[in-house]
């Protein structure tokens, strides 16, 4: 730790992708969590490697390929001393936690775990720590428990005994939640794996680059760190396990660097790390992670906790301060990791981070990848804040002004929505708040069709009753922004007794008035759209298109499956690994 108390001031300005303006307003950066910003001097280290250093790694004979090797292995050798690892064989380099949770359940859980064994995780785990045991379930015949939470959002460890029983072979389990800000007690929770036989692993993603880790006093036997939210690339991140652990698992991926001799029948393996980082690596992430190491160690870890935790808190006497506000996680007063998520009234958490947007500040709305938490805490999704050492208390200010309505009306809870103009707010309260033809149809000329936008929680069920040549009927059910629900409503109303082909007609002219160019004129649009003409801004928000598609593209289901009881749609974009 840096023995002096931190510049923040010139820390801040380490960072020049803080230097600007969004929307006339100083840019501030509430989205943390998601992923942090990047130091000059990580910057500076990738365009010095790509200028003066580009060559493969470990096979290389020449100058070029000596110093880039060089660069990578002093950067594993920083990451096993940041996280007191007992040798840096114990690091393997991999995309990022996402990669390193699945490295081990496609290794480790492929080759320990059998039908009969338990995998335990809890109720507040990223989707990342999630899915993979799932699927190492569906494969083995394992069963996934879930240890739940309390009403304080923290992890119910008088329960603990209950669920942690000896026939578990692995408990994961995260340090902070980046939904809740809930921070686990890792060392004793290992502690009472081991008692049991357990396997334990450790998602640092969010707590990496905010507190000291040392893998040997918390003893766990794996943990997933994420480089690109602890200022370091994307594209790079860092599995630690123990050496005798790792030399037990076979590799995951084949290819160049991790084979020690290959013939045609059979070929063996080299030992870990280089077992498990199979091909050409992240060179320039790992060297870029290496120096954002170095620069979170010139600032000294616990300052960067106790700076947060202070911001954090300041922050949370603000936001709970809010007339219809409800901050999630554990009460104030309680430490929590440098996350705040809330929820507003009845305001979508889209639309609660559209209008932060248009003032300048980033935050983060939806579901952040906890789903199955989401649904326990009776909710679709709330709106996040989260901080790094960058951060400043006026900048909060700004954020609790924002949220703060100027006046507060007793029948209505805060509406957020986009700034299209008067008519847009008239139109769009109105039916956001009073949803036409809300509800269901029965019958066999009906067609049933569940739509959902993941990325935000929007969900949508639309029931069409169709004649023989027109929609005779359109309801729907469901929750979301202002955006989607205003669409939903209005849809219904224009689409109830019109023929097929002009209510396929109608779609298209709504899709082409939402989706178009940002930049072009909206104008009044087409007059056969009426009230949805007001929808036509939403091209200026390409996130928000999504959410005014929603029911649209529900029907365009229904007319495809006209004749089925039941489809499926969905609005979100295929995503790379």
């Amino acid at each position: 730790m840096n023995p002096t108390t931190p510049s923040w001031e010139k820390i801040r300005a380490d960072f020049p992708i803080l230097d600007q303006q969004v929307h006339g307003t100083p840019l501030i950066y509430f989205d943390n969590a998601a992923t942090s910003q990047k130091p000059r001097a990580v910057i500076d280290a990738l365009r010095h490697y790509y200028e003066r250093d580009n060559s493969n790694v470990h096979r290389g004979m020449h100058e070029l390929s000596a110093r880039a090797t060089a660069g990578y292995e002093e950067a594993r050798v920083k990451v096993a001393r940041f996280l007191n690892a007992g040798s840096e064989k114990e690091i393997i380099f991999t995309r990022g936690a996402t990669e390193s949770i699945n490295l081990v359940a496609q290794t480790w859980g492929n080759q320990f775990v059998r039908a009969g064994d338990v995998i335990l995780v809890t109720e507040m785990e990223h989707h990342s720590n999630l899915v993979p045991w799932q699927l190492l379930a569906e494969r083995t015949g394992a069963t996934l428990r879930i240890l739940p939470i309390n009403d304080r959002h923290e992890l119910a460890l008088d329960r603990l005994g209950e669920f942690l029983t000896p026939d578990v072979k692995l408990f994961a389990f995260n340090q902070i939640s980046n939904s809740l800000g809930t921070i686990n007690p890792v060392a004793e929770l290992c502690a009472a794996a081991r008692k049991v036989g357990a396997v334990t692993l450790v998602d640092a993603a969010q707590s990496g680059g905010h507190l000291s880790i040392d893998v040997q006093t918390l003893g766990c036997d794996f943990l997933a760190l994420s480089g690109h939210k602890m200022c370091g690339p994307t594209g790079i991140g860092a599995l630690y396990g123990k050496l005798a652990l790792l030399e037990t698992m076979p590799p995951w991926q084949g290819g160049g660097e991790m084979i020690e001799t290959v013939e045609y029948e059979k070929s063996t393996w080299k030992k870990p790390p280089y077992r498990f980082e199979a091909g050409t690596p992240d060179i320039s992430g790992a060297i870029g992670l290496g120096v954002a190491i170095d620069y979170l160690e010139s600032i000294g870890r616990e300052a960067i906790f106790k700076h947060d935790a202070e911001l954090t808190r300041y922050a949370h006497e603000k936001l709970v301060a809010i007339p219809g506000l409800r901050v999630l996680g554990p009460p104030l007063g309680t430490p929590r990791g440098a996350v705040l998520s809330f929820v507003f009234g009845d305001a979508h958490a889209h639309d609660v981070v559209t209008k932060a947007n248009e003032h300048g500040i980033a935050l983060r709305g939806g579901h952040h990848c906890t789903q199955p938490l989401m649904r326990k805490l009776g909710l679709t999704s709330s709106a996040r804040a989260s901080f790094y050492f960058y951060n400043t208390k006026a900048e909060i200010d700004r954020m609790i002004e924002m949220l703060t309505p100027s006046e507060v009306s007793p029948e209505a809870s805060p509406a957020f929505s986009l700034p299209l103009g008067e008519i847009y707010e008239m139109v769009v309260s109105d039916h956001a708040r009073r949803p036409r033809n809300f509800g269901e149809l029965a019958g066999d000329s009906v067609v049933h069709v569940h739509g959902d936008n993941p990325s935000c929680g929007d969900t949508l069920d639309l029931h069409v009753q169709f004649g023989p040549d027109k929609v005779e009927n359109v309801k729907f059910t469901g929750s979301g922004c202002t955006v989607c629900m205003t669409s939903a409503s209005l849809m219904t109303l224009k689409l109830k007794g019109k023929p097929r082909a002009e209510a396929a007609r109608l779609m298209h002219l709504f899709h082409d008035q939402v989706s178009a160019p940002a930049d072009s004129e909206t104008g009044s649009g087409p007059r056969e759209l009426g009230d949805l003409n007001v929808l036509g801004g939403v091209r200026k928000f390409p996130q928000r298109v999504k959410c005014a598609m929603l029911a649209w593209r529900a029907f365009e289901q229904a007319l495809q499956e006209s004749g089925h009881e039941r489809a499926e749609v969905s609005t979100e974009e295929p995503k790379g690994a």
